[in-house]
């Protein structure tokens, strides 16, 4: 077996290093002994970085194209799943990959600004940490529980991001959602963290702290007026945290690839808000899934999304 490992290492350095080297065959072959290393159960015998250089390396377009379509596709995404698994691959590892491949492309246009703000992966990756570790320091010591009511802004996508990232359970909820509906989800999740962007919703969940008597900090997006509710601005609060200080907070155990990360509803129109639970190895499978489906989506091309986010960053 050892012989294996060493061959699968050779093959996967000869590529990195020269990527002219990668043929239709040695496609093929790095695939063939990943199966072998999968079928055998010898994949805890592989070293991480190395099941990790193979996440990376084989899930662009170059050597997926080199498959024969769709069989070999549907078996390298099953190594893939196998790999994610082994390793408690998840989001914030994918992330990482990314922002050491891209450190300064953009991740983010904010058209909000003017002109618009262009945010690179390192720029997003210190705000995630910054996020996160507010989050924790706010709700502690109890777990962050995290609800997003608000339309998509950048900030909210970033606390989207971060909490799935920093295995906090969060919720983006629909941004019309009436009272009766958030107190239905509120009473099934039990959130301690609000995130919302308008007056108009920031008052309605006042209304339904006053209904209910249910505690929770919320957060806005918005400056809030004198004589409105009680909240806490976003910006305000994640400038407290320094990002060592944020480093340490998220230096600890990390929740299980299986375990429910989100909640997503439906917009209840048809009755009270049905919940559908997503856990991160979910999240990160349908990411090798998709690139096994459409192998000939090229690295360079731009996908314009609305959230969930996360349903769709991880290839670009």
């Amino acid at each position: 077996m050892s012989e294996i490992i060493n061959q699968f290492e050779s093959l996967l350095n000869l590529w990195s290093e020269n990527g002219e080297h990668l043929t239709p065959r040695l496609s093929r072959e790095i695939l063939k002994i990943a199966l072998e290393l999968v079928k055998t159960g010898s994949l805890d015998k592989v070293e991480r970085n190395l099941l990790r250089l193979y996440l990376e390396k084989t899930s662009c377009p170059v050597f997926l194209k080199n498959l024969s379509y769709p069989e070999e596709n549907r078996q390298w995404a099953e190594s893939c799943f196998a790999i994610i698994q082994n390793l408690e691959y998840k989001l914030a590892n994918l992330f990482e990959d990314r922002v050491k491949k891209n450190p300064e492309n953009t991740l983010f246009l904010d058209l909000a600004d003017n002109p618009p703000r262009r945010w690179s992966y390192k720029e997003v990756d210190r705000y995630l940490k910054l996020l996160a570790g507010a989050f924790y320091l706010t709700a502690a010591p109890d777990q962050p529980r995290v609800a997003i009511y608000s339309e998509n802004h950048l900030d909210t996508a970033c606390c989207d991001l971060a909490c799935l990232f920093y295995d906090i359970l969060v919720s983006p909820l629909n941004p019309n959602f009436s009272l009766e509906n958030l107190e239905y989800i509120f009473s099934l999740l039990q959130f301690n963290l609000v995130i919302t962007d308008t007056p108009e919703r920031l008052r309605r969940l006042e209304k339904l702290k006053e209904k209910t008597g249910w505690k929770f900090e919320t957060l806005t997006i918005f400056r809030p007026e004198m004589g409105e509710a009680r909240a806490t601005l976003l910006g305000e609060l994640v400038r407290r945290v320094d990002l060592n200080q944020a480093e340490a907070v998220l230096k600890r155990r990390r929740r299980p690839l299986t375990e429910v990360a989100t909640v997503m509803f439906t917009s209840g129109s048809t009755g009270q808000p049905k919940g559908v639970s997503f856990s991160e190895y979910h999240l990160v499978s349908k990411r090798f899934a998709r690139a096994a489906a459409l192998p000939q989506v090229g690295e360079d091309e731009v996908l314009l999304a609305f959230l969930p986010l996360y349903h769709t960053f991880g290839r670009y």
